[in-house]
Parts: C-alpha cells; structure tokens; sequence
C-alpha cells in the first residue's frame, strides 16, 4: 500500500497536474513479495494516463486491495472513454489512439504496463463508457 501512496504523492506535487485525483488503499497484513520498482512505473503509468485523459477539471480515483490470492489495483478517470475501435489495440507499442485532448506522448505507457503485468503473471484489463470514463484493473497474484 506505501507504494501506491508515494505514486499518488508524486503526481500529486507535479505542477501541470490540475485533476482531482483521490485514493482508496487497504493496507496489507502481509508482505507484498514483487518487484517495488516494476508496480511503480506500472502505476505511475496508468495514474499518468488517467490524469491526462480526465483533463485539468477531472477526476481519477485509485484504489487498492489485497486478497489472499495478491493485488488488486484499479485505476479509473471520468475522461472521454476509449472508442470501441480502439479497444483492441490499447496495449499496442507507440499506439497512442485515436483523437486525443491532451499532450502527444509517445504510445508507451499501456504497453510498458501490460509487459509488466504479464511479467508477474498477473492481469490486466478496462473497462470504458464513452463521454464517462475508464477503470483499469490490475490483478497481481502473490509470488
């Protein structure tokens, strides 16, 4: 859980970041045994990319859980939604989608995070309602 809080904190002080962006965490009982490295860049991705597509007055939430069976992190934005032509290639390298709002980047930042997950042999998947947003979920079992 002090990974996702010190992700949250990050992105929080950066100065261009305007979105609200508010937190769920249930601390753990037991030690979370996984890459620290590898789950900060996985959820500073996916903060990164809610943050932009909700825009400066939106709104992102993450939540966190863990189970017997590992690590449940989702991460969600009330942003345009992926259009359904484009859910098939969400985790594409350098696909950046269709029309976007906020600043080009380089098409990155899903497929570094669906190599990570599977590299922990976890999931990862969306859901998305146009003009309401997407929730990511990211489910990494214990190792």
């Amino acid at each position: 859980a002090g990974i996702i809080r010190e992700c949250v904190a990050e992105l929080i002080l950066q100065p261009e970041q305007n979105a609200q962006i508010s937190t769920t965490i249930k601390d753990n009982e037991f030690s979370f045994k996984s890459d620290r490295e590898s789950i900060k860049r996985l959820l500073r991705n996916l903060i990164d990319n809610a943050v932009r597509a909700s825009g400066t007055s939106g709104h992102v939430h993450v939540s966190c859980d863990f189970s017997n069976a590992g690590l449940i992190i989702q991460v969600s934005d009330d942003g345009p939604g992926i259009a359904p032509d484009d859910r098939t290639r969400i985790f594409e390298r350098f696909w950046q989608g269709g029309k976007t709002t906020y600043a080009p980047h380089v098409g990155t930042g899903l497929y570094l995070c669906k190599r990570i997950v599977d590299r922990l042999s976890g999931t990862i998947s969306f859901e998305s309602v146009p003009a309401k947003g997407t929730c990511f979920t990211v489910f990494i079992p214990h190792i």
